[in-house]
């Protein structure tokens, strides 16, 4: 790799890194399987750099199947992580790994996990700004999916953002 390269994807690494690892968790990833997964694509980019027409859409696919293939989805410890993520004060947030995430960000997070795999891939992509036929072409499924995924994952966030609210009014009023 030339110095122009290698100074190149130096700034993708550090741009994206947070944002992949973000993109993985909040696809239902535990954390440390998002940064696994995460490293695991950034490697395989720096590899392919002078290939790649659209990185930033190609390590999130090579991150995404790192996760599968690896097959690091552990159920139990998962769902432990997910509620001690969400649960975690944001001044403990691990500084090494570039995601700041405030109290707010941290719940709809961990609501995100609630949703089926489906929708949670959809919502991820539509959180970091593709459009529909783009989340469609990522995801290999028809618009028709991608809108009615985020159709399906609106009204259950919007069910359960506001048994919350009901839970704090409620709780107000003791």
């Amino acid at each position: 790799m030339r110095a122009a390269e290698e100074g190149e994807f130096d700034a993708f690494f550090r741009q994206q890194y947070p944002a992949l690892v973000l993109h993985l968790v909040a696809q239902g990833e535990s954390l440390q399987t998002a940064r696994d997964a995460a490293q695991e694509a950034m490697v395989k980019a720096c590899q392919w750099w002078q290939d790649l027409q659209e990185p930033i859409p190609w390590v999130r696919l090579t991150a995404r199947r790192c996760a599968w293939r690896n097959g690091r989805r552990e159920g139990q410890r998962r769902v432990k992580e997910q509620h001690a993520l969400a649960q975690r004060p944001v001044a403990e947030a691990s500084p090494e790994d570039g995601l700041v995430m405030r109290e707010e960000q941290q719940r709809v997070i961990a609501l995100l996990h609630g949703l089926p795999s489906a929708q949670q891939a959809t919502v991820a992509y539509a959180f970091d700004g593709y459009a529909t036929k783009e989340i469609a072409d990522r995801l290999n499924v028809s618009e028709a999916t991608v809108r009615s995924n985020l159709r399906h994952a609106r009204r259950q966030l919007q069910g359960w953002l506001a048994a919350r609210k009901q839970q704090e009014a409620d709780a107000d009023d003791r």
